[in-house]
């Protein structure tokens, strides 16, 4: 006996994920979260890389303000002694919620509801449905200063010369750099929307074709169980490739295997008796050639020790909308 109660979590989550994957997009439910749509490994090197290269501190949350990834370059103020704080930590995930509405001309700038550095935020989207943000931030201008860090500091119940301490360290930017960092923040948050959307259409194509293999499945295991207990001999032919198939049942009717003569149009005609060829050649033209969909043949097939064996031939011609055979 082996316990496979991780193997049973795994499979149940995957089950569930794929049911939200495959809703209409106008009818997505809470279900459909980001961590769903995206490897999360290559998202968080995304946004360390960015923060790095940009000197701002990055996070993704979920439209709560809750953390999706992990803080990316955050600065101690924040980190250390802000967030540290329940006061200070429930007024930065409100101000990250907010930070995260969706906008469709641009980013969101504006300083921090917490600490009240600037932050900037974009919305990531599955259509209309609003799934992540990305945040950006924890910078200082002019507009900021240890005395008002101090007081906020105070407020939540922080180390007031701590923070002041703290507040130097910050990075120092321009807003008018930080405001084009931010829009490189929202042209990438725009670009997760429509990959997210991409990788839930293919999910969609996927588990689809994987429905419609597992019904052709079905309907193959159900085809050969009705040959196989049926005392007829299906055979079917295609006109424009000129390729036949012949049942197991119909081999065995004129006692040869399968392969032991050539699989061709002309089998027919080496087998019938020669006094049902003509007859039998020209009950097929008619039907094909006259609209007939179904038709039923007797004639004489030349089994494999040289007798002759009377068959009933019965037959389903497929047509087009034109009341063409279809080739």
């Amino acid at each position: 006996i082996r316990d496979i109660s991780e193997r049973k979590q795994t499979q149940e989550a995957l089950e569930k994920r794929l049911i939200a994957l495959t809703q209409p997009l106008d009818n997505l439910t809470d279900d459909i979260v980001f961590e769903a749509l995206f490897n999360i490994k290559d998202i968080q090197q995304l946004q360390d890389e960015f923060a790095l290269a940009t000197g701002v501190a990055s996070i993704i949350t979920d439209t709560e303000g809750n953390p999706i990834t992990a803080p990316s370059n955050f600065c101690r103020l924040c980190s250390d002694i802000i967030r540290m704080s329940e006061k200070g930590l429930i007024n930065c995930m409100k101000s990250d919620a907010h930070l995260g509405k969706q906008k469709i001309d641009g980013p969101t700038i504006q300083p921090c509801l917490s600490g009240g550095l600037w932050d900037a935020g974009a919305a990531i989207t599955i259509g209309d449905k609003h799934i992540a943000n990305w945040l950006i931030g924890q910078v200082r201008d002019e507009s900021q200063s240890e005395e008002k860090i101090m007081e906020y500091a105070k407020k939540i119940g922080a180390d007031e010369n701590e923070a002041a301490i703290a507040f130097k360290e910050v990075t120092a930017m321009s807003h008018e750099k930080f405001t084009q960092i931010s829009q490189a923040l929202y042209t990438l948050a725009n670009l997760l929307s429509r990959i997210a959307y991409q990788n839930i259409q293919q999910v969609r194509f996927l588990n689809d074709k994987n429905q419609a293999l597992e019904q052709l499945k079905l309907s193959e295991e159900r085809l050969h169980l009705i040959i196989k207990g049926s005392n007829d001999a299906p055979w079917d032919w295609d006109l424009e490739e000129d390729e036949l198939f012949y049942s197991t049942k119909w081999w065995e009717q004129i006692g040869y295997e399968p392969d032991e003569l050539p699989n061709d149009s002309g089998l027919w005609a080496r087998l019938m008796h020669p006094e049902d060829k003509e007859n039998v050649e020209s009950l097929f033209q008619d039907a094909l050639e006259n609209g007939i969909e179904s038709y039923a043949i007797e004639f004489r097939l030349q089994h494999k020790d040289g007798h002759y064996v009377p068959v009933l031939s019965r037959g389903y011609i497929t047509r087009d909308k034109n009341n063409e055979p279809v080739r």
